[in-house]
């Protein structure tokens, strides 16, 4: 029956197939095999240990011939050119090195071996062959050692930066020669790419990288800077490439002027320049300990006047926010760690400076629940168009327990407010002082009842509590036995359907 099938419709098939179910194809036969081969080759996922590092490139350099201009004949004979079929490679921290398993603690925990068989340097070459027989490639992500990587092939910068289709880069653990390489081939103008994100991030306790338009990764964003969409700087001083070019009293030229994503993680910068060069920006993410240098301003003119989403630790969007002049369209916030134990001050000011035009909040709460209502209090005082919601509970403190302050009290609180969509996570440690555990999935669907009686416009809610995590609509009827009052019910809903409504509502603020 299958051989009577069209080769296309065999291929729409396969599509659909699981990565186990694609494996089984590729031992049937030799046909099945060469139909299988592109579909798990489409987007590889290396995560195991430097021996599945290893066998992949050996397979890709075995298996695919240099010449992209061989005749279509020649793609599925004999299996070549498996390299043509790949389109995204992620190379995860994890594949870096071979651990065992342990069992500590009454867990199992994966613990490093002293000697690895297969170093970065037994495969830093072959990884770069291999990129070469990648044509079609849209996006890689190395998740460690990139700079060893770098150190030990010349060619890396050169093989990653003349892939035709590549759109998307993130390498960790970069340092000054993989900055180095790609500035170079930028320089040579070798790099044939139209990159529309780049994300890198240096070593842990290293140097910060000097980011400058004329070199390094400063080049190579410049050369980018008509395609770039989104950045991702790390541990970098930032102010010579936000300068370059003809700085007037006006400030640096607009560099980089379809950039609208831009995350910033110990960087050093100055807001104005900032503001300046990403005249675009919507979502800005600031990670740990960013430096934001104050400017003088005249007038009341919005430094962001396109910001729409903020995203970090509560100091830092703190200093953000009192370091600028005002953010017009300012309407989603994403706060990490809210009470952390190095954090001084009211955690109140920040929701009363950017409350207005809120309309998306997530909040990351730890330990003391006196101080989550507080907060709350101060949000609903604050804060009425806020449509969407999430919480996160990372540690409950005694003071409240979980079924009180998810069940009666926030609900409560939050009644007034229109709430659209609300999204609950309960993340308890395990052998923490306060944890509480909760298994019976009953508590799920008590959370969700007892929103939905109070919130009257909420229509979606999903709730994880542990690791089970559950998704629901809820409806509402007119019952007029019992005083004219709704009655509410909750329906599941399909994880995927339930994910793809949260992030409809989450993301409704980047539509308007």
């Amino acid at each position: 029956m299958a051989r009577s099938l069209n080769y296309d419709v065999l291929d729409h098939i396969l599509h659909y197939c699981s990565s186990s179910t694609l494996n089984n194809h590729c031992l049937v036969s030799s046909q099945f095999r060469l139909l299988a081969i592109p579909h798990l080759l489409r987007d590889v996922c290396l995560d195991r240990n430097p021996a599945q590092i290893v066998s992949f490139l050996n397979f890709i350099i075995a298996n695919t011939q240099k010449d992209i201009n061989k005749s279509n004949s020649d793609r599925h004979a004999g299996g070549l050119n498996v390299g043509w079929h790949v389109f995204s490679l992620r190379i995860l921290k994890s594949a870096f090195f071979t651990a065992d398993k342990v069992w500590k603690n009454g867990r199992w925990c994966s613990v490093r071996i002293g000697w690895e068989q297969y170093p970065i340097r037994t495969w830093a070459s072959s990884l770069s062959s291999a990129l070469e027989l990648m044509p079609n490639i849209r996006s890689i992500v190395i998740g460690a050692n990139v700079e060893d990587i770098a150190s030990l092939s010349d060619d890396f910068g050169r093989s990653l930066l003349s892939r035709p289709l590549l759109t998307d880069i993130e390498l960790c653990d970069v340092g000054p020669i993989t900055s180095f390489g790609l500035g170079r081939e930028a320089e040579l103008k070798r790099s044939t790419t139209s990159i529309r994100s780049f994300k890198f991030r240096g070593y842990n306790n290293a140097d910060p990288l000097e980011l400058s338009g004329r070199k390094g990764i400063g080049r190579f964003l410049m050369h980018s800077r008509e395609t770039l969409e989104e950045i991702h700087f790390d541990s970098s001083v930032m102010h010579n490439l936000l300068a370059h070019g003809d700085v007037t009293s006006h400030g640096p030229q607009l560099i980089f002027p379809n950039v609208m994503t831009v995350s910033l993680r110990m960087c050093d910068v100055h807001l104005d320049a900032l503001a300046k060069s990403f005249p675009a920006l919507t979502n800005l993410t600031i990670g740990l300990s960013p430096s934001f240098t104050p400017d003088d301003w005249t007038g009341n003119a919005a430094l962001f006047p396109n910001l729409v989403s903020v995203k970090g630790d509560y100091r830092y969007i703190t200093h953000f926010l009192q370091s600028n002049s005002a953010c017009p369209r300012l309407c989603r916030l994403v706060i990490d760690n809210l009470w952390d134990h190095t954090l001084f001050g009211d955690p109140t000011l920040l929701i009363e400076q950017a409350a207005p035009g809120l309309r998306s909040l997530h909040v990351g709460h730890i330990n003391d629940g006196r101080q989550v209502l507080a907060w709350w209090r101060a949000v609903v005082r604050a804060s009425p168009s806020i449509t969407f919601l999430a919480l996160s509970f990372n540690d409950y403190a005694t003071e409240i327990s979980p079924p009180s302050t998810l069940c009666i009290q926030l609900p409560h609180l939050l009644a007034s407010m229109p709430l659209i969509y609300i999204s609950l996570t309960f993340k308890g440690n395990v052998g923490s002082r306060a944890t509480v555990e909760v298994q019976d999935p009953i508590s799920e669907y008590a959370i969700a009842v007892s929103y939905a009686a109070n919130v009257k416009t909420l229509e979606y809610i999903d709730v994880l509590l542990k690791t089970s995590q559950s998704w629901w609509k809820i409806s509402r009827a007119r019952c007029n036995l019992v005083g004219n009052e709704d009655t509410v019910a909750v329906d599941v809903v399909d994880e995927a359907v339930g994910m793809k409504t949260r992030d409809w509502y989450d993301q409704a603020v980047f539509r308007k």
